[in-house]
């Protein structure tokens, strides 16, 4: 592969690995860390197993943040004041 296209891919990759592992565990309120820590051990395990033939990382997924984020959302009581938009002056 060209060097324009393995740097395209890098950055292309870059993105969707903190997109997964940054952006997810902040949004449900998971340790960034964590997260980290797990993505590297699953990725590690998986390149063993498949004897390193098909490169991958695993990281987390935007598929998990609705069920994450519903019962904190559900068991928190409803707002009775609707806010109003902020007023600038």
């Amino acid at each position: 592969m060209s060097w324009p296209l393995t740097i395209g891919f890098g950055v292309q990759h870059l993105v969707a690995m903190f997109g997964a592992t940054v952006l997810v565990p902040t949004a449900t309120g998971l340790p960034v860390a964590t997260t980290l820590l797990f993505s590297g051990l699953g990725t590690l395990l998986f390149l063993v197993i498949t004897k390193n033939r098909v490169p991958s990382y695993l990281g987390s997924s935007f598929a998990f943040v609705a069920p994450l984020v519903a019962p904190v959302n559900r068991a928190s009581p409803p707002s009775s004041a609707v806010s109003s938009p902020p007023v600038c002056s």
